[in-house]
């Protein structure tokens, strides 16, 4: 047994007490960002909440390439237990690719933009 357990409704408790805040916040001239928070807004304001998206923009990529890179948008099992493991192996994949593409040189050439690493292409290599 793990050592934690699920949250979720059942027919007995079919509501979920939730407070969230939603931010606008203009990036640019026109182009906003909104976000949704669970953060008091009453402890925080508009520029500590600008710092912290900004903090996380790293861990909600690496996220989205979790999700969809290695293919985390579907389970191979239907228990618990083992959907534990199956995110467990691709967070140890995830990081061994990012590992080896991360040590690799890209030689720099004289172009308008700078060359990244695909990373579809080298978890495929991996």
């Amino acid at each position: 047994m793990l050592g934690f357990s699920l949250d979720f409704l059942t027919e007995d408790n079919s509501e979920y007490a939730l407070s969230l805040c939603i931010l606008r916040i203009e990036i640019s001239e026109g182009c906003y960002e909104n976000i949704i928070t669970n953060l008091p807004d009453l402890e925080f304001n508009i520029e500590d909440f600008k710092e912290l998206y900004h903090m996380r923009r790293t861990e909600e990529t690496s996220f989205r390439d979790l999700k969809y890179a290695l293919c985390l948008k579907a389970f191979h099992s239907k228990r618990f237990e083992y959907i534990v493991q199956e995110i467990w192996a691709r967070a140890i994949m995830y990081n061994f690719y990012s590992e080896i593409a991360m040590s690799v040189e890209i030689s720099e050439k004289n172009t308008k933009y700078i060359y990244q690493i695909n990373y579809s292409a080298a978890i495929k290599t991996c």
